[in-house]
Order: structure tokens, then C-alpha cells, then sequence
């Protein structure tokens, strides 16, 4: 069932709760957040788990993702039920000027919708944004758990790496507000991307209550057939004799996109011509005409770009990394996970990744391809040539361990299962 505010006020008053009600809540729409609560929501539906699973989204996500909200519609008595938070509660959540005032916007949003469908447990999807709410902000009406992305406060010693002042002064910052969310008694689970990190949080405040548990990043691969992937080809038109180079998901400064695009036009025409570069998702909005203006300039060298500037999803995802030869994980500076490793893990497509952070330990460790300083074009322009010249290697038992760490059944699993306090779900 989908429902708004309004509706949801005066249907929640009068439920009585005799088996738990899971809160899941996430106000964004793109990328991991949709897939996230797809595959909880597709197990609930199917598996017909008692209780009642309330899913507490944005007016965005209910235009976007009309699919999965279509799970909760199938039958009058489903236990799934969406809610969309109100046009004017988003739009004040959008419009704060600061991440502060947006935090403390979200969590009372969290706490109000908690307490107004009466959940026995709440899920932030993205715990990230909630820290500080989580450390003096007003109580949870239940308990909560919440999943956390992006932990870097034991970078310095993931990769040996060295770390600039400013570095070393915000994951001071991170250790001290999340040893502070540690002492929260109402939180229930800490569920955590990065499983290097597990054992440096649980030092941070050893006598904690809650539990601190690695989480799959969930990827789902159906192979596809050998036609569809054939016509998939055609489709792009990619051109005889040429390497494609994969660069995926929201097209912007972080991903790398303008070192890539740099290092291309230092290529040799001669290997150039090798070369097609595969640029799979949408521009963003506020770096369009930069973006295009640096496409055009790879145009005018014997490389080809092909671009599908839309969101993607299902099918099209698994076919963009079948059909690529290479993947760029070209992160600047990132914190945190990318389900691209785990695609071109799937696919046995070899990785040119940054050196930094989660992403250059795990492509390190599993052997998924090779680690670069991505915020040097020349570097990026080294490992094209190498990727053309030689055969880059990929580990495939190791990329299968990786791969099997993050199917999406153990996420949920680990979700559901800790949730509901259930060894199986």
C-alpha cells in the first residue's frame, strides 16, 4: 500500500502491534538507496514475513521507483506499506542551508514517522547523514539501526597510506562522534560497508551494547544471453578492433570523470584508435556543460565516447559490464564502497581503481585489477595503455570470494535476520 502523510495519520491510530513493525527510512531516490530497499522489499514480499514492513521514503523515490512501490498494491492485506513524506516536509529538508540543519531536519522526521506508525524497529538506510542527531539529538521512539557507508578514520593504516592534516583532522572528528553514537543505548546495530573497519569501531568503545556487523554491498547478476549481449553491441555501435573502457553510474567530478577524460587526449593517435570509452549514466545536472565541453574535446581524438545519459537500471546495468573490457574506478579521494567492484567482479572485468581508501584495499586484496593515483591523468593515461598493450590481470577465484561477500541474499540475511532477531529469515 502506498500512502501519504495525511492518510497514514489517521490509519496508524487505531493498529494495534502484536508482531513487529520494521521502519525502513531513506529520503534519497538515486543510485544504492533504491536498490537497497528493493531487495528488502522483494524478500518480504515474497518470503511473507509477519509483521508489517513500513517503508518511509521521499515524494522523489515514489515517481522514480514505481516498480517496487508496486509490491506493496499486489494484495489488499500486504504487509509492505510505503509512505511518502509530504511535499512541503521534503522540500524544507532540500532547502536547509547547512548539513547540520538538514541532519536535524531528517532525524525528526525519522522520529515523527517512527512514533506515527508505531515501529518496533527503525532502519536508517543511510546513517551517515544522522550522526550527530544520533549523538545529542531528541530520542528514538524504538530501536534503531542504521547502515554506515563511509567510516575513514583507519585509512592511515588500510593502505599505510599518508594522510594530509585536514584528513587527519576529520577522522579525529569521525572517531569522536562515533564512539559518542557507541554509547547510544537505543541503537541496536551498527551495520557497516567497510568490513576492514569493523574490528577499528569496535576499539573505538569496546563495552558498546550494540552489535557491529560487515554487510554485504549487494549485487544481483543474472548472466545474460549470448543474442542479447550481441544486439547490446549493435546497439552501441561500438566499432571493430576497439577496447571498451567502462566508466559508470552518475557521470561527475568524483567519479574522476575530467582526469579520465584528460588522460584520453594525451593517448597516441595510434593507440587511441583502440580505444572506446563507454560512459554509462547521467550527467550531473550541475556539471552538464563542463562534462559536455570536456566529452567534446575527446570527441576531435581517434577515441570513441558512446554515451547513454540516463539512469540505468536492471538488465541494462549487467550488459554495460559485459560488454566491457575495462572498468573505471577512478574515485577522487573516496570514502567508502562501489558496487562497480563487485559488477566487474562478476563479469571478470579487470578494474583501473584509485589507490585510496576501501576501494584500493579491496582491489588490492582480491586482486580485481590495478591500483592507480586517480587524481593524476597521466597515471590514468599509463594504465589505458597498459590495459592495451598487456592483459591486465584479474584473480578470478579471489574476484569470486569478492563477489560471494556481496550477493544480495547475504545482505539480506544480515538485515532481516538481526532486525527481527532471527539467525534465518
Amino acid at each position: 500500500m502506498l500512502q501519504s502523510a495525511s492518510q497514514m495519520k489517521s490509519s496508524s491510530a487505531d493498529s494495534t502491534v502484536s508482531h513487529p513493525v520494521i521502519m525502513l527510512f531513506d529520503l534519497a531516490a538515486t543510485g544504492h538507496h533504491s536498490v537497497y530497499i528493493n531487495h528488502l522489499v522483494q524478500h518480504w514480499h515474497h518470503t511473507q514475513i509477519p509483521g508489517k514492513l513500513q517503508v518511509v521514503v521521499s515524494p522523489q523515490y515514489v515517481d522514480r521507483h514505481t516498480d517496487v512501490v508496486a509490491l506493496s498494491m499486489q494484495t489488499e492485506e500486504s504487509s509492505i506499506e510505503f509512505t511518502a513524506i509530504s511535499d512541503a516536509e521534503y522540500a524544507a529538508f532540500q532547502q536547509a542551508k547547512s548539513a547540520f540543519a538538514k541532519s536535524s531536519i531528517e532525524w525528526t522526521l525519522f522520529c515523527q514517522y517512527a512514533r506515527l506508525l508505531k515501529a518496533t524497529e527503525g532502519m536508517l538506510m543511510y546513517l551517515d547523514s544522522l550522526q550527530l542527531p544520533l549523538c545529542w539529538g531528541e530520542p528514538s521512539p524504538c530501536r534503531v539501526s542504521g547502515i554506515y557507508f563511509r567510516p575513514a578514520f583507519h585509512y592511515g593504516k588500510l593502505l599505510e597510506q599518508r594522510q594530509s592534516w585536514k584528513e587527519q583532522i576529520r577522522q579525529l572528528r569521525q572517531r569522536l562522534i562515533l564512539t559518542q553514537i557507541l554509547r547510544n543505548r537505543q541503537l541496536k546495530t551498527l551495520f557497516c560497508l567497510d568490513p576492514f573497519a569493523i574490528a577499528e569501531i569496535q576499539k573505538l568503545h569496546p563495552t558498546t551494547q550494540a552489535n557491529i556487523l560487515p554487510l554485504a554491498d549487494p549485487v544481483h547478476i543474472e548472466p545474460t544471453q549470448e543474442s542479447v549481449r550481441s544486439q547490446f553491441k549493435q546497439e552501441l555501435g561500438i566499432e571493430a578492433g576497439r577496447q571498451v573502457f567502462l566508466m559508470f553510474g552518475e557521470l561527475n567530478s568524483r567519479k574522476g570523470i575530467f582526469q579520465v577524460l584528460q588522460a584520453l587526449q594525451q593517448l597516441p593517435n595510434q593507440m587511441a584508435q583502440k580505444v572506446c570509452l563507454l560512459l554509462a549514466g547521467p550527467i550531473n545536472a550541475g556539471q552538464r556543460s563542463r562534462i559536455e565541453a570536456a566529452i567534446e574535446s575527446v570527441k576531435a581524438t581517434p577515441v570513441q565516447v558512446i554515451l547513454r545519459d540516463r539512469y540505468l537500471k536492471g538488465q541494462e546495468v549487467q550488459l554495460c559490464f559485459e560488454t566491457a573490457d575495462h572498468v573505471f574506478a577512478t574515485y577522487q579521494r573516496h570514502v567508502g564502497m562501489s558496487s562497480v567492484l563487485a559488477h566487474a567482479a562478476a563479469t571478470q572485468t579487470p578494474v583501473i581503481a584509485s589507490n585510496y581508501g576501501l576501494l584500493g584495499a579491496l582491489t588490492k586484496a582480491y586482486e580485481l585489477g590495478i591500483t592507480i593515483e586517480a587524481t593524476d591523468p597521466d597515471q590514468i593515461a599509463s594504465a589505458i595503455a597498459q590495459s592495451i598493450t598487456s592483459t591486465i590481470g584479474i584473480n578470478a577465484t579471489k574476484a569470486d570470494q569478492f563477489l560471494q561477500q556481496n550477493e544480495a541474499e547475504r545482505f539480506i540475511e544480515t538485515i532481516l535476520g538481526n532486525l527481527l532477531n532471527r539467525s534465518h529469515i
